[in-house]
Parts: structure tokens; sequence; C-alpha cells
């Protein structure tokens, strides 16, 4: 059950950093469109001639009707504008997560464990276990 709590944390993590590094991306993933159009009302779009008519989608008016949103993206949306607490909570969160797991991480690395003078207890437990095998047998 935790591994399923970490790989679920994981993907939200990584899906709302995209979205915040890359949003365009992580909206649209790596769909394009061609952008020049034939015919006297710009019925067809063709591209085999125009190269750099062919553009990444992006919430542009024009790729809004031809490409389309992820299902992620799509219900991530929906919930932050139906419940806009969650939308902030959810915003603000990851950068709380984020700020947590690099302070452990740097106190991981940084803080290293004290070592006691393990030779003189260690030979006290090591009496302690030979008297003790002693007395029960």
């Amino acid at each position: 059950m935790g591994t399923i709590f970490l790989m679920l944390s994981i993907l939200a993590l990584m899906y709302s950093l995209t979205t915040i590094v890359a949003p365009q991306y992580a909206h649209f993933g790596g769909q394009t469109y061609c952008n020049h159009t034939i015919g006297d009302w710009g019925e067809v779009r063709d591209c085999t001639d125009v190269p750099q008519a062919i553009l990444p989608c992006s919430s542009a008016s024009e790729a809004k009707d031809i490409c389309t949103q992820t299902v992620v993206s799509l219900f991530l949306n929906r919930i932050t504008l139906t419940f806009p607490f969650f939308g902030g909570v959810a915003f603000w969160g990851q950068f709380a997560f984020l700020g947590v797991w690099v302070v452990a991480g740097l106190a991981g690395v940084l803080r290293r464990p004290r070592m006691e003078d393990l030779g003189e207890r260690g030979s006290d437990d090591d009496e302690d276990d030979e008297r003790t095998g002693l007395l029960e047998s």
C-alpha cells in the first residue's frame, strides 16, 4: 500500500511540475497541427509544401478546435475550476512537498550519524550474551 501511495504521489508531482515548467506539453502532449489551409473556404489543411506551418498545439483559438487535451489535464482543469480551493491546495502543496523533500535530502546528506565508542560497548554486549546463554542452558 505504501508503494502504491508513493507511485501516485510521484505521478502527481511529475504532472504538476510539468504543468508549471512546460504547460503546453502537459496539456496537449506532442500534438501538432497544420496552420495552412487550401480551398476557397479553408476546408483542407495541407502542409506538404509549407512545413514551417506545422505548429505545436496550444490554447490558441484556431488550435483549440483541432487539438485534443490530454485526459489528465482535462480532469485537473475541471476540478480546479469547479473547486478553486482544491486547486490552490494542489498548486501550493506541490511546492511544500518539494521544500520538505529538499530539506530532508540535504539533512540526510550533510548530517552523518554519530558513532559512539563501539569497541567497549560491543564487548559488554558480547559478555552479557555469553553469561545469559550459560545461565539458560
